[in-house]
């Protein structure tokens, strides 16, 4: 397809689109498929344990309505980036851990003056408290190292929770959707064009929607996939702020799904 006719294969059928009416996501919430993206599951890495108990209801009670799935190309993002979030809860403890405090030391001169005893015995108490302040440290390091790299909260969550719920693309066709990936890259049809310059990965986001149209049709349900990429490619921008998912992507939805939406 040549990019003078590019309009044509970006909205094939107009008159439908016209007439079709995008349910909000209000309405949909309750039936709608929940899909999470890759960043969105490494976002409890960043937070605090009684967030986490929090996260693991709402997924337990997603899993129970059966709404909640994952796409195999999202979990495998996920898996290749999770390292890196342990990796630096791991180095910004050593850090602390080897942190240099600075004391007045010692001065001859001043040691005949009560201000200055006074500060040498708070000195004196401080390394005590720091010395304690490290050894804990170190013994969280410890425990973080004993994680192996799977048994940190979030795995263990995700493994009681959702590991049932990520989905099998092995009979995806990859010849096709390379192809479609050059022609959307061509014709900067969303999602992933942003993506060509990569040096890897550049089909991640196709993948992606490949596996969140062919559930939708199963299905015959809303989507609501649940993402904080902020690319021009899945969003419509104010002020470089995320608007409104790009209408490409709305109207491909409806179009494969026989008019559901796509939030």
């Amino acid at each position: 397809m040549e990019s003078a006719f590019s309009k044509r294969e970006i909205y094939p059928s107009p008159n439908q689109s016209f007439s079709f009416y995008l349910e909000t996501i209000e309405s949909v919430k309750n039936d709608a498929l929940i899909i999470l993206d890759a960043n969105v599951l490494l976002l409890p890495f960043t937070t605090d344990v009684k967030n986490v108990e929090a996260i693991k209801c709402v997924y337990q009670r997603l899993v129970k309505s059966d709404q909640i799935f994952l796409p195999a190309q999202s979990v495998r993002e996920y898996l290749d980036n999770r390292a890196k979030k342990l990796t630096d809860i791991n180095e910004a403890l050593q850090k602390k851990s080897n942190q240099c405090f600075n004391f007045v030391g010692g001065h001859p001169l001043l040691e005949g003056l009560e201000q200055y005893q006074s500060v040498i015995e708070l000195e004196t108490e401080l390394k005590e408290s720091i010395k304690a302040y490290q050894n804990k440290i170190r013994a969280t390091l410890s425990a973080v190292q004993a994680w192996g790299g799977w048994n940190d909260p979030v795995s263990k969550m995700y493994h009681e929770v959702l590991s049932e719920r990520v989905l099998c693309d092995k009979d995806l066709d990859m010849d096709e959707i390379s192809k479609d990936l050059k022609r959307r890259n061509l014709l900067k049809i969303p999602p992933g064009y942003k993506d060509q310059s990569k040096d890897q990965n550049q089909a991640g986001d196709l993948l992606i929607w490949n596996e969140i149209l062919r559930l939708a049709l199963k299905k015959q349900q809303h989507v609501i996939f649940v993402s904080v990429d902020e690319k021009v490619d899945w969003w419509h921008q104010s002020g470089k702020k995320p608007l409104y998912p790009r209408f490409e992507l709305v109207d491909e939805f409806r179009e494969k799904t026989s008019g559901k939406s796509f939030h």
